[in-house]
């Protein structure tokens, strides 16, 4: 069954503390086009975040195979829940792809 956007996280209601408990568990990644695929969240660190702005980075390991491009792909975790992130790969090495999620915003004032 493919999600609504009724049971999507919106992105502003997701912030580092969202993530970093579950440093270490698996997420499932799906797209339209590929199998879903189990991504590790091995990174959540905070990128220069200011009182107006935050910004974090979010890493992920992934397989070798498939291959996943740049672009917005559907996030599940058992716990958190299902969100939409833009996903850019940024190195491959022989245990998988390792995969890099920005998000930057301005904080409600």
């Amino acid at each position: 069954m493919e999600p609504t956007a009724q049971t999507l996280i919106p992105l502003d209601s997701l912030h580092l503390e969202s993530f970093t408990p579950w440093l270490g568990t698996a997420f499932v990644v799906s797209n339209a086009t590929t199998p879903p695929q189990e991504f590790v969240l091995e990174e959540a660190f905070d990128r220069r975040s200011t009182p107006r702005n935050e910004c974090f980075a979010l890493f992920f390991r992934g397989p070798v195979e498939p291959y996943w491009p740049q672009g917005i792909y559907q996030f599940s975790h058992p716990s958190l829940g299902q969100m939409e992130l833009f996903t850019v790969p940024v190195g491959k090495d022989p245990d998988g792809v390792r995969y890099e999620v920005i998000i930057n915003r301005l904080l409600k004032q």
